[in-house]
């Protein structure tokens, strides 16, 4: 069984892990999923040595907190990746709409 101590250092390694990984510039999605399954196991593991479940809720609710503002960088990539995407079809468009004007 894991203890809270153990736990809590794997986690943290992984948080680390996810950080570095998400500060790169283009980031490998498949291994940021990869590390988000493994967290997610990580997370529902019960420590073995729990006698207050009041820590161990600070501990999952401060996890929790870094894991939301996580999301919320992804959101933001997410959501300005389909705009530049957007944007780049309607250039597509209305050079071929010029061209065939032509």
């Amino acid at each position: 069984m894991t203890t809270l101590t153990e736990l809590s250092a794997n986690v943290l390694a992984l948080r680390a892990e996810i950080d570095t990984l998400l500060a790169k510039e283009d980031y490998i999605v498949e291994e940021l999923a990869e590390k988000a399954v493994t967290l997610n196991s990580l997370l529902n593991t019960k420590p073995s040595d729990i006698l207050d479940g009041e820590v161990y809720r600070l501990f999952l609710t401060d996890h929790l907190q870094w894991l939301n503002a996580v999301i919320g960088r992804i959101s933001e990539e997410k959501q300005a990746i389909a705009s530049s995407i957007l944007q780049t079809q309607r250039r597509k468009k209305a050079e071929k709409s010029y061209g065939e004007n032509q």
